[in-house]
């Protein structure tokens, strides 16, 4: 079967995953992609997800309340099979979720200015956004210029890994003065490994 098939089944699968995401990430996305393909963009995913059974309305959500996250993979797979979506696409949509407010900015760059403080900060990062799976912090080498994390407990959807990217190279490109953060899944939950392994160099 066709991983990246949805259906009303699959659809209803999703949502009944264990797990919330803050609707304030569900608004950056929503963004996102009003902001890469206009505002037929966004109104094509209402209409999918109608289609499908599961009517959401993006006018509603509250920035701080919680809202299934199977909703995440599903709004994905709409964009990839609709809209033509590439892994970069998925990826960058996982940068926006990270992406601060005026506030947020002045006060990270006030305190956490370096690569090996946000490093540091990536799964308090994590939990502000997602209240399954962990992200662990497996090493930070100054000198190579690499860092190692991993999620663990975080069984979704295959899709999920390519905005797993964005999303912890946006919350670690953070600390870095030029942004040059690139990412690698080196290992992933999907193929029988246990956990996804991401590697970022700079």
């Amino acid at each position: 079967m066709d991983q990246n098939a949805l259906s009303k089944e699959i659809a209803d699968g999703l949502l009944k995953k264990k797990g919330f995401v803050l609707g304030k990430d569900l608004l950056s996305l929503a963004s996102f992609v009003r902001e890469k393909e206009g505002d037929g963009g966004l109104t094509l995913v209402k209409d999918e997800l109608k289609i499908i059974g599961n009517a959401f309305d993006f006018d509603k959500v509250d920035p701080a309340s919680k809202y299934s996250i199977g909703i995440i993979p599903i709004i994905i797979l709409i964009l990839k099979n609709q809209m033509n979506w590439e892994d970069i696409d998925i990826s960058e949509l996982g940068r926006s979720a990270t992406k601060p407010s005026v506030a947020e900015d002045v006060f990270w760059i006030r305190h956490f200015t370096s690569l090996e403080k946000s490093f540091e900060k990536l799964p308090e990062r994590w939990r502000e956004s997602f209240d399954i799976g962990e992200l662990e912090k497996v090493s930070f080498n100054r000198g190579l210029k690499q860092a190692i994390v991993r999620i663990k407990n975080f069984d979704l959807h295959p899709i999920i890994c390519r905005y797993l990217e964005g999303f912890i190279m946006g919350a670690f490109g953070r600390g870095a003065n030029d942004g040059n953060v690139l990412i690698k899944e080196k290992k992933c939950f999907y193929k029988g490994e246990g956990y996804d392994e991401f590697v970022l160099d700079w």
